[in-house]
């Protein structure tokens, strides 16, 4: 791909990349830089877990409070 200016890489997938420069200047000359290895990782997955987090504590919640009223009447 030909670059003028700066670039971002973006889309790449999680993981291990390598890349190296490669430059021509209006003489043709080729220049070429050192090749960089970088490491994309997954964020942690914290709405999910937080939302997973307050189901059970609803529903545990829900399920002593209904366990406390039945055994306080005596039983259904």
């Amino acid at each position: 791909m030909t670059v003028t200016g700066n670039i971002t890489l973006a889309g790449l997938f999680s993981g291990s990349h390598n890349i190296t420069v490669y430059a021509n200047d209006t003489y043709s000359n080729m220049g070429k830089s050192e090749t960089v290895s970088f490491t994309i990782t997954e964020p942690f997955p914290l709405v999910p877990v937080v939302v997973a987090s307050v189901a059970v504590i609803v529903m545990v919640s829900v399920g002593l409070l209904v366990y406390f009223k039945t055994r306080k009447r005596g039983g259904i």
